[in-house]
C-alpha cells in the first residue's frame, strides 16, 4: 500500500493509514459486513447450512425458522407469525432495517402465497411478465 500522489506527508512516505472500521464500497466491505452479520445471527442460535452458507436456520422445541440472504436483502420464513416478528425484532435491534411485507419477486423468481392451503409455490416461468403485468 502507498500513501495517494500529493497526499505524502514529508518524511512519512512510507507510512500508511489502518482502517479500524470498514467503509461502505471499498473491497474488503462485504466480507467485513458477512463476519459481523454471521457472529451476530450465531449469538442467537442460528446455525448456516455447510451446504448453502447464505441459509440459516434456528431450531427449537416448538418452533423453527429459516431464511436466506443474498447481499442485504433476507427472506425469512417461521412456524408462526409471532416467531417472524421475534427474529425482525433481532434484526432491528442490531441494525437499521426496512421490512418490504411478503416478497412477490426476487432473483428472477416469483413467490405465491396461498393462505387457505398454506403454501409457498415458487417459479420462475414468466417471472418477468408477472412483475410487468
Amino acid at each position: 500500500m502507498e500513501q495517494p500522489p500529493s497526499f505524502e506527508a514529508p518524511g512519512k512516505h512510507d507510512w500508511v493509514w489502518q482502517l479500524l472500521k470498514s467503509i461502505y464500497g471499498i473491497k474488503q466491505a462485504s466480507c467485513i459486513w458477512n463476519k459481523t452479520f454471521n457472529s451476530a445471527i450465531l449469538r442467537w442460535n442460528f446455525v448456516r447450512l455447510s451446504c448453502e452458507w447464505c441459509v440459516y436456520v434456528c431450531h427449537s422445541p416448538t418452533s423453527m425458522i429459516i431464511f436466506s440472504m443474498h447481499i442485504n436483502d433476507i427472506f425469512s420464513a417461521a412456524s408462526s407469525a409471532a416467531e417472524n416478528d421475534h427474529f425482525v425484532a433481532l434484526l432491528k435491534s442490531k441494525w437499521e432495517i426496512s421490512e418490504l411485507g411478503p416478497a412477490k419477486f426476487a432473483l428472477r423468481i416469483t413467490f405465491l402465497h396461498d393462505h387457505a392451503t398454506h403454501t409457498i409455490t415458487l417459479s420462475q416461468c414468466n417471472a418477468l411478465s408477472w412483475v410487468l403485468s
